[in-house]
């Protein structure tokens, strides 16, 4: 953005994720552990560099699981931040931590 002249401006992040589980193999399904490790650390150092990159925003890319598979989307079935049941998964933990983290209320 620095070199068109657009550094100054507000960068917005948006479907950011990985899933924990999928229907098919990607290298974007992690497993619970690895969706909260990438999400801790996407976030982590977004917020970390926030004034510098000008974040605006950052948006996961879904709040929940779905039961139907995508073909074309790989990872897109388990990429929420909870489960099917609506149960947080480990990746809610790390994002509430995060906001915590970032001061967002």
């Amino acid at each position: 953005m620095a070199g068109a002249g657009l550094g100054g401006r507000p960068l917005l992040v948006t479907e950011l994720g990985v899933a924990s589980w999928g229907s098919y193999p990607s290298a974007f399904v992690e497993g619970p552990t690895g969706q909260a490790d990438f999400l801790a650390g996407a976030y982590g150092r977004l917020l970390q560099m926030r004034h510098r990159w000008h974040v605006a925003g950052v948006d996961w890319y879904t709040w929940r699981d779905q039961s139907l598979a995508d073909l074309t989307c790989s990872f897109c079935q388990g990429a929420g931040l909870l489960g099917l049941d609506g149960k947080p998964k480990p990746a809610w933990w790390a994002y509430r931590r995060t906001v915590r983290r970032a001061g967002v209320r």
